[in-house]
C-alpha cells in the first residue's frame, strides 16, 4: 500500500507541542523561547512565579493567627490579606513571547481544601498570578485540579474550588484558564501521585495529620469526570474554561475517554512516564495512546501537546557558580540573571527524544482525513440554521457547497436508472409527448444537478425520458435555461413554479399526462424538516395512477440523546436567533444544523461480537480503540405517494395528516450529562422489489435482473436494486459512505440534564403545524434505577420560528 503522506490530498494535522520547565526556579527569555523554537518546540510552559514567591507564601500561612486557625466558616472573609506580589517573585516580564507561552499555577497551592485558611490563601495566590499573567499579556494559564481525599469533604472541596476559578475568571477576562486533570484515578495506589497527597500549603498548617486512605474515595472510572462536571457548571459553561488532560501511562476504559472527547480539552499533557521503549529501548507511545492521541487532534481547534520531561530545556546552562548556588537551586534556589544563561548547540539528534519521536513518526503518520473531514472542516460544532426552502431563495453559493457531495447525486442516478430499467422491463415505454418515452419530473432542480442525472442514467441504457424541470426560485430558473440551451440540447422542458401549484406535464397536444417519475432533493437533516412531506403532498397528484412514482420513496427520522457541550455553548454565547420571522429570543428553543464532533454518545447498546465488528468499520475505521455502538431510536416515516391522501391537490387542503409523534426510552449505562438529542435521517430512494409489485407488467418478456456495472468515475451504490441515503450513524457507513450533503439536526435543552448510572432517559418529541408552518417541540426526562424521577428538561418548542409553507 503507497504511504498516504504522499498523496497530495494527504494534510496531516499540524502538532503543537511545548515544552514544561520542571523547575520554578528558571528564568524564560525570549532569549530562551527562541532556542526552544530552534530545538523543534512551538511554545514553553513555566510557572508564573519562582520560589522565593512560595517561600514568602508558605511563612505568612505558617504564621496564620490561632484566631484563623480556629474559625472554620469558608463563608467569613479573607483570614489574612496576603502581601502583594514583588518584582523579584516572578520571572515573567511583558515581552514579545508572553502571549506564546503557557503559565502554569502548579500543585503547591491547593484551592480545594477543607482547611479554609489554606483555600482562602491559595485562592490569594492563584488570582495574584492570574491578573499578572494577564498584564503580561498571556491568553493560557494552567491551574491544577482539585486533589481527591475526603469522600465526605468532596462536594464541597470542588465547589470551593470552582468559586476561586469563576474569580480569577472575572478579575482577568482575556485569559483563559484551563483545568489540570488526569482522566481517572487509576495511579491512586502509587504513592507518588500528586493527587492522593495533601499539598505543601497544606502541610506547613498541619504537620501531624496523614493523608485518607484510599478506602474513603469511593471513586470510580467518571469520578475526575465528575468534578469537572462541577467545575463547569459553576462557571456556567463558560467557554473561557477548558481541559488539561494529562495522558497516563495505564488508558482508562474506552468509555471514560470517550467522555473526555467530547469536553473542551485545550491541551494535553504528555508525562516522559507515558513513554513505554520497545523492543529497540526506543521510548514510544502504546497503540491505544497513539490512537487516542490521533482522536483529540481531529477536533476544529487541535489541542496543544505538552511534554513534561524529567530534565530541563536541552542546550540550556544555568551558570549559577558555585556549590552554594547548586544547593540554594536544589531546593527553593537562587534564580540566575539572563546573564548566567548560556546556549549549547545540538543537532536534532539531542534534542528530547519524545520530541523527535512526536514530530518523526506520528506527526507524519496520522490517519488520512475522511471525505466530511476534508469538506466539512471549519464546520464542527457550529450550530446553523436549517435552510426554508419554500420560504427563501437560495443563492448560487448555497447550491454549489450541496452539490459537492460526491455520492448523493451518483446514488440518484443510480437509483433513477434502475427505474428506468424496470419501467423498461416492465413493458412500460408509453409516456411522455411521443407516448415512447418515460415521464421524469425534477421538482425543486436548483442549478440542475438532479436533472443532469437523469439525462446521464437515460443515455447511459437507452431508455428514452420526456423530461421536466421545475424550479420556483427565478435566478436559479435563468441558470436552467442556459443550461437547458448550451448543455441539454434543450431536452429539458422548464417550468417556473411553485411545484404545489403546478398543473403537471403535457403532451405535443397539450393534453395533460401523468407522472412516472418524480425526483425530488428536499430532504433536510431529520427527513421532514424542510417541508418534504408538504412540498410532495401538493404534486403527487399528478402521478400516473397505476405506473407512478416518487424518488424518494420513503424517509425515516431517527433520535439519540448525546454529550455535546461545545455545540451547546456555541449556541448559548453565539446565536441570536431573532429574525423577521421569528418570535424566539431564546436560541435554546430552536433545532439547529451541525455536524456533531466533539460529542459523547450518551446511550449506547450492548456490544456483541458481530456488532462489535461492525463498529470498527462504520464509526472510526483505522483506530484499535473500542468504538461504542449507539442506542439511535426510530422516531417517524414518511411514504410517497402517500395513498391515503394522493388524490388531494390543492396547497391549501389540511396538513393534520402531516403530524408525527414519538416516545423512545434510552438506557444510559454510564453517567453523563446530556445536552440534547441528535437527529438523523434514512431515506429509500428507490427500492426494486416494491416497484416491481405496483408496476402492472405490459411485456411477455421475462423480468431483466441484470445489475449494469456502476461507472468507473464515481461511487456507486453497493446494491443498485435498493438505494439508500443514511445519516444514521448505525447505517451511514455502508449504506451512503463518505455522504456530506447533510450533517445532523440538533435539539438543545435549555438546561443540560444529569443522567445518573443506569438510568434511562425518556424522549419525547412532536412534529407540529398549523397549516402556515410546521414546527418541533421536545422534552425529556431521567428516571432512576429504582424507577424514581431524577430530571428533566423542560418544555422545547419552535412554534415561533416555524418552517412556513
Amino acid at each position: 500500500m503507497d504511504n498516504p503522506n504522499a498523496s497530495p490530498e494527504f494534510d496531516p494535522v499540524p502538532f503543537y507541542i511545548g515544552f514544561c520547565e520542571p523547575c520554578c526556579g528558571e528564568v524564560v527569555t525570549e532569549e530562551v523561547f527562541h532556542h526552544a523554537e530552534d530545538l523543534g518546540y512551538d511554545f514553553l510552559a513555566t510557572p508564573i512565579t519562582n520560589n522565593y514567591y512560595r517561600m514568602r507564601v508558605l511563612e505568612e500561612v505558617r504564621n496564620a493567627s490561632v484566631q484563623d486557625v480556629e474559625r472554620r466558616n469558608p463563608a467569613l472573609p479573607a483570614f489574612s490579606q496576603l502581601s502583594p506580589l514583588q518584582g523579584g517573585e516572578t520571572n515573567v516580564s511583558p515581552n514579545e513571547v508572553s502571549s506564546k507561552a503557557v503559565y502554569i499555577i502548579d500543585d503547591w497551592i491547593d484551592l480545594a481544601c477543607d482547611d479554609p485558611v489554606v483555600a482562602d490563601f491559595s485562592k490569594q495566590v492563584l488570582l495574584q498570578e492570574v491578573n499578572y499573567a494577564g498584564f503580561c499579556g498571556a491568553t493560557n494559564v494552567v491551574v491544577h485540579g482539585p486533589r481527591f481525599l475526603s469522600r465526605n469533604h468532596r462536594r464541597q472541596q470542588v465547589l470551593t474550588y470552582a468559586d476561586a476559578i469563576r474569580e480569577a475568571q472575572a478579575s482577568s477576562p482575556s485569559v483563559s484558564i484551563s483545568i489540570l486533570l488526569p482522566p481517572a484515578l487509576e495511579d491512586l495506589d502509587n504513592e507518588d501521585s500528586p493527587w492522593k497527597h495533601k499539598s505543601v500549603i497544606w502541610h506547613i498548617r498541619h504537620k501531624d495529620v496523614s493523608d485518607y486512605p484510599r478506602r474513603q474515595l469511593m471513586l470510580d472510572d467518571l469520578s475526575i469526570w465528575d468534578v469537572w462536571h462541577s467545575i463547569q457548571a459553576a462557571c456556567k459553561y463558560d467557554n473561557r474554561v477548558s481541559i488539561a488532560l494529562i495522558i497516563p501511562k495505564k488508558l482508562p476504559p474506552s468509555f471514560v475517554l470517550d467522555r473526555w472527547l467530547s469536553e473542551p480539552i485545550r491541551l494535553l499533557e504528555l508525562p516522559f512516564s507515558s513513554f513505554t521503549p520497545n523492543q529497540r529501548n526506543v521510548d514510544v507511545l502504546t497503540k491505544p495512546h497513539q490512537d487516542f492521541l490521533a482522536r483529540a487532534l481531529r477536533g476544529k481547534v487541535a489541542p496543544w501537546i505538552l511534554l513534561r520531561e524529567l530534565d530541563g530545556l536541552p542546550g540550556v546552562e544555568y551558570n549559577r557558580g558555585g556549590e552554594e548556588g547548586s544547593a540554594l537551586h536544589s531546593d527553593f534556589g537562587s534564580r540566575p540573571s539572563p546573564a548566567e544563561i548560556s546556549f549549547a548547540q545540538l543537532t536534532p539528534q539531542q534534542t528530547s527524544p519524545h520530541l523527535m519521536y512526536l514530530r518523526e513518526h506520528l506527526q507524519r503518520k496520522q490517519p488520512v482525513r475522511s471525505t466530511l473531514e476534508k469538506y466539512g472542516a471549519g464546520y464542527q460544532d457550529w450550530p446553523q440554521s436549517p435552510l426554508q426552502p419554500l420560504a427563501d431563495n437560495l443563492d448560487s453559493m448555497t447550491y454549489e457547497v450541496f452539490e459537492k457531495d460526491p455520492v448523493k447525486y451518483a446514488w440518484y442516478e443510480c437509483a433513477v436508472k434502475s427505474a428506468l430499467e424496470d419501467f423498461a422491463s416492465r413493458g412500460w415505454l408509453r409516456g411522455g409527448r411521443n407516448g415512447n418515452a418515460v415521464v421524469v419530473a425534477v421538482v425543486g432542480a436548483g442549478r440542475g444537478p438532479l436533472m443532469q442525472r437523469v439525462l446521464q442514467a437515460s443515455k447511459s441504457i437507452g431508455v428514452e425520458v420526456d423530461a421536466w424541470a421545475l424550479e420556483k426560485n427565478p435566478s436559479a430558473f435563468v441558470h436552467l435555461q442556459k443550461r437547458n440551451a448550451l448543455e441539454w440540447n434543450s431536452e429539458v422542458h422548464l417550468v417556473q413554479s411553485d411545484m404545489r401549484s403546478w398543473s403537471g406535464p403535457t403532451d405535443s397536444e397539450g393534453n395533460q399526462i401523468g407522472l412516472n417519475i418524480l425526483v425530488s432533493e428536499l430532504l433536510g437533516s431529520l427527513a421532514d424538516n424542510e417541508l418534504s412531506p408538504e412540498c410532495l403532498d401538493g404534486v403527487q397528484h399528478l402521478l400516473h395512477p397505476t405506473h407512478g412514482i416518487s424518488i424518494p420513496s420513503s424517509y425515516s427520522a431517527f433520535a439519540t440523546p448525546v454529550a455535546a457541550q461545545e455545540l451547546w455553548r456555541a449556541i448559548k454565547y453565539r446565536v441570536s436567533p431573532a429574525t423577521s420571522n421569528s418570535k424566539i429570543t431564546d436560541p435554546m428553543q430552536l433545532p439547529y444544523v451541525s455536524w456533531l464532533h466533539t460529542f459523547d454518545y450518551l446511550s449506547t447498546a450492548p456490544h456483541t461480537p458481530e456488532a462489535q465488528d461492525q463498529s470498527a468499520q462504520q464509526y472510526d475505521r483505522g483506530s484499535r480503540m473500542e468504538i461504542k455502538r449507539p442506542s439511535i431510536a426510530n422516531l417517524w416515516s414518511f411514504h410517497h405517494p402517500d395513498v391515503a391522501h394522493k388524490t388531494i391537490s390543492t396547497a391549501t387542503k389540511s396538513n393534520h395528516h402531516n403530524i408525527r409523534t414519538a416516545r423512545h426510552t434510552f438506557r444510559v449505562p454510564h453517567r453523563g450529562v446530556c445536552h440534547g438529542i441528535a437527529g438523523y435521517f434514512e431515506a429509500v430512494l428507490y427500492d426494486r422489489a416494491s416497484t416491481i409489485k405496483q408496476l402492472p407488467s405490459h411485456s411477455t418478456e421475462a423480468f431483466d435482473e441484470t445489475v449494469h456495472p456502476p461507472p468507473s468515475d464515481q461511487p456507486w451504490p453497493s446494491d443498485p436494486s435498493h438505494v439508500v441515503l443514511s445519516t444514521n450513524p448505525l447505517t451511514m457507513p455502508i449504506a451512503s459512505p463518505d455522504m456530506i450533503s447533510w450533517f445532523p439536526l440538533f435539539f438543545p435543552f435549555k438546561t443540560p440534564v444529569y443522567v445518573p448510572n443506569d438510568a434511562e432517559m425518556e424522549l419525547s418529541i412532536w412534529r407540529k403545524t398549523d397549516d402556515r408552518g410546521v414546527w418541533y417541540e421536545w422534552c425529556a426526562e431521567v428516571f432512576g434505577k429504582d424507577g424514581v424521577k431524577t430530571g428533566e428538561s423542560g418544555w422545547h418548542s419552535s412554534e415561533g420560528a416555524p418552517c412556513l409553507m
